[in-house]
Formats: structure tokens, sequence, C-alpha cells
């Protein structure tokens, strides 16, 4: 008789378990916004903090940056000083440690609507996000714009999408830098100062000198640069943006690139050489197009080509270090002329229609 009790709590046991073990690999396929508020399917490793982003909005973050976040940012050439004090990575939802709530950091800190949700996507404590730090130079302060890189990504259909982003914009990328960094690259010492006073001093040299400057796609690549002693700016969507209110579409320079060309520097291009030929042709329409309006903003403009197999200025600089990421700059040249004015309008209304401008579907 003892036997048999023990036998038939150890098959509730057994079941209780094994009902848990399949609640766990249940939740992350059911939508976020039907997911039950409560704790039992955070599956988080590492430490969690808090992350007021502003007055309103709190989400979670890792006190340090993940494994495989770290990894990715090394593989682009990017010095474990600019990674760290830039990286940040978050979980896609845990349990609050002050409050034990869920919270969804990824739907909340790109603003979801939670009716809203993209259709493919599904909570999951596995999936893990990485954005990083970034500096507003119009308010001296921290930026609160942000783009996550979402691991695994999110949006599979109906185009796949590595990046999202707040309000489905972009920021520019204006990386944090240290001292030590800071100080070599200006050539005039910045020492024993926190990384927020060195970051604050650095671009407001930059923007008051006619420092060479090189604009290129992503914050990995601004970060890579900047690891080798080079003043990198990420642009988004290649610093272009479009009206089409008109008969025919006009562009214009992103906000925040003007301020930049008022003292007559060199401005370097440095976009991918992408293998796709419909992408390698738009990046060459942008690439023409960006340099004319920063020509006519004042800049003398110079377009950087990488050659091989290498995507991006990162992926060259990782494969060929300082020395030949030095002679590939070195070996800019100036942009052609463009032939007609008929010519540039067809460039931009082929750039204005292409989907890479449009807004995402929710």
């Amino acid at each position: 008789m003892r036997v048999r009790i023990v036998s038939e709590r150890v098959k509730l046991i057994l079941l209780f378990l094994l009902i848990a073990v399949l609640a766990l690999e249940i939740a992350p396929l059911i939508p976020a916004n039907r997911l039950p508020q409560f704790c039992l399917f955070a599956r988080v490793k590492g430490e969690i903090t808090r992350w007021e982003i502003d007055r309103d909005t709190t989400v979670l973050r890792f006190k340090h940056p993940t494994h495989r976040a770290v990894e990715e940012w090394r593989s682009s050439g990017i010095s474990d000083e600019v990674i760290f004090s830039n990286l940040i990575s978050m979980p896609d939802y845990a349990c609050d440690p002050v409050t034990g709530d869920v919270v969804y950091s990824i739907p909340k800190i790109l603003r979801w609507n939670a009716l809203k949700l993209p259709r493919e996507y599904r909570a999951s404590s596995f999936r893990e996000a990485w954005t990083y730090a970034l500096y507003d130079p119009k308010t001296r302060s921290s930026s609160t714009q942000f783009e996550l890189k979402p691991l695994p990504a999110i949006r599979e259909r109906p185009r796949y999408r590595k990046y999202e982003n707040y309000h489905n914009k972009a920021p520019m990328g204006f990386l944090r830098i240290p001292d030590r960094l800071a100080s070599e690259i200006l050539q005039h010492p910045l020492e024993n100062i926190s990384v927020e006073e060195a970051t604050a001093l650095f671009w407001e040299e930059v923007f008051n000198s006619n420092r060479p400057v090189i604009l290129t796609e992503g914050a990995k690549k601004a970060a890579s640069l900047l690891s080798h002693g080079f003043i990198g700016i990420s642009i988004p969507r290649f610093g272009l943006e479009f009206d089409r209110n008109g008969q025919s579409p006009s562009a214009s320079l992103t906000e925040g690139l003007g301020p930049l060309l008022r003292n007559k520097r060199a401005v370097y291009l440095a976009f991918d050489n992408d293998a796709n030929p419909q992408l390698r042709h738009l990046v060459t329409e942008a690439r023409v197009v960006a340099a004319r309006l920063l020509e006519k903003e004042g800049g003398d403009v110079r377009l950087i080509d990488i050659p091989g197999k290498e995507k991006g200025i990162d992926d060259f600089a990782f494969a060929h270090g300082l020395e030949g990421l030095s002679r590939l700059i070195s070996q800019a040249h100036k942009p052609s002329p463009i032939e007609d004015e008929q010519s540039e309008l067809a460039r931009i209304a082929f750039l204005a229609s292409h989907p890479i401008w449009n807004q995402p579907p929710d």
C-alpha cells in the first residue's frame, strides 16, 4: 500500500514536470499580447537590470553585453573599448527585478502598439537583441533614438529585415568613445575623464573643426572605423530622404548631416559592396545622389570603393587590419559629375520608388 502511494506521488510529480516543460516550450509560440502576465515562462540567462530610456519608458537590459553580441562586434574589427562603451544587450522579455512583472522589452523600446504587433513576432525569453548607446550632438546627451538587432530576426515576411528601428526611422550614429581613443584620434590628451565627458568633447571638436569624416551604413561599421582611428559616423539609408508630394520626387540629406558640412571638410562615403546586382545598382545610384547633395552643401566628397569579397568597410578592416584600411581610404576618389539634370532626376525617381524608403508593414 505504501509503495503504491509513493508510486502515485512520483507519477504526479513527473506529470507536473512534464506540464511545466511543455508550457515552457509552448510559450515562445504564443503571440506576445496573449502571453499570461507572469514570470513562469521567463528563462533568461544573465543578470538583468532596469533601463530608463526616458521618463515614461523603462525596459530591461543585461548588466553586460552577451557573449553572442560581443563576438559579433569583434568579428567586425571593433575594439573591446568601443564595444563596452556602446554595446547593450537586452532580453525579449523577462521579469522586472523590482516589480516582478513581465516586461516585453523589444516591443516596448520600439513603441509597438500591442494590438498591431508584426504577425511574425512571437515573444521568447530565448531571443535577445543588441543595440548601442548613441550621443545626440544637439542635446549633448544620450540619444533616445534606437536601432535594435534581434537575434534571431523577427521579420521574415514579406521581406527579411535584420534591424528594427524606433518609429521605423534609423538614427544618425554618433557613438560613445572612451578618453584614450578620443585622445588618439584628436591628437591631444583627454585623460581620466568619463566616457560621457570624452564623448561630448570628442564630437564637439569634430563639429567645430574640418577633420575628415567617413559616412557609412550601420553602427558596427562606424564603430570599426573609430576603433582604427578614423571618425566614422553611421547614416541611415545612405543619408537620403525623399519628398514625393510634388509631380516628381526630390531628394535631401538626412537631418543632422548639415552641421557637419559647414567647414568644407573632406567627407568620405563608404557604402557596402553588395554581391546582389540589384542592391549594388541601388548603392551605386544612392552614392551618386548623396555625393551630389553633400557637395552642394559644401562637403569635399570622396568615394571609397570596397574591393574583393568583403561587403562592408568593417569586414575589410577585420580582414586587412589598419594598414589595409588606411591604404583603402587613401585611394578614395572624387565622384564623377552627373551628366545632366534629367539624369539626376531619373536617379532620384528610381531611388524614391525603392522599398527601402517605404514604411514596413505592421
